[in-house]
């Protein structure tokens, strides 16, 4: 499956340490910012929803680490444009 092109770069860094600890901070960012669990639409799967805490469930099922990296990549990308439309849905 060919990966979905954005404007976004693509996080920095090659070790698991450096790229884990930026993309785990944003995470954990998006998820103060509300009382539900946060998601993203799919740009595959016919705009369905992908929980981010079930994305990194399924990443630390993985055995291969530059496996790992390489889908901790593209997740920053989703998190960041899903950060940049943050709207809390309370009180609208």
């Amino acid at each position: 499956m060919p990966a979905y092109k954005t404007k976004a770069k693509k996080l920095p860094g090659t070790h698991w340490w450096q790229v884990s600890r930026k993309a785990f901070g944003l995470y954990k960012q998006i998820t103060s910012k509300t009382k539900r669990r946060p998601y993203i639409r799919s740009a595959y799967f016919n705009k369905q929803k992908i929980f981010l805490g079930l994305f990194w469930s399924h990443l630390h099922e993985k055995d291969n680490i530059r496996d790992k990296v390489r889908r901790l990549k593209f997740f920053w990308n989703r998190a960041l444009k899903a950060k940049k439309d943050f709207r809390p849905s309370w009180g609208v």
